[in-house]
């Protein structure tokens, strides 16, 4: 899944066997195409290779981070390059998601179930490819809307 490729993996104990063994998903799974194998080797590759996107990252998390921040949205306690904005209500969300779409930023709308009863999260995501101005924009599209 961060890789750029599909899927994802679980870490544990010895109870991770009885989800190997017991879980519908994984059972009725298939294994990665090779395109995706090729994805997530170039992948690394690229990781290994130049490791300054990785510090690059995380200046575009923390730069959007402390934007948002400044303009008072409600933000996780931690740092990281999926920055998700809580609003309150659903409407709220809807009405705030469209805005930003209408000023030319798309990020993800995360509704309850998949937030928690009665919050709705606004789910920005950064990449090393984004440049300062980029960021910028998406932190003035949410000041616009504070407006």
């Amino acid at each position: 899944k961060s890789l750029a490729s599909i899927g994802g993996f679980a870490v544990g104990s010895e109870a991770m066997e009885v989800l190997r063994y017991g879980s519908r998903p994984y059972i009725f799974t298939a294994s990665p195409s090779p395109s995706c194998i090729a994805t997530v080797r170039s992948s690394l590759r690229t990781i290994a290779s130049q490791p300054e996107l990785r510090q690059k990252l995380m200046d575009n998390a923390n730069h959007l981070y402390d934007g948002l921040q400044k303009l008072g949205y409600e933000l996780s306690s931690h740092i990281s390059p999926v920055v998700p904005v809580i609003i309150g209500s659903k409407e709220e969300g809807l009405r705030i998601w469209r805005e930003l779409i209408s000023l030319g930023v798309y990020v993800n709308l995360i509704l309850p179930p998949a937030a928690p009863a009665g919050i709705t999260l606004l789910r920005c995501s950064v990449n090393a490819a984004h440049s300062r101005e980029q960021i910028d924009a998406i932190i003035q599209a949410f000041a616009t809307l504070k407006q």
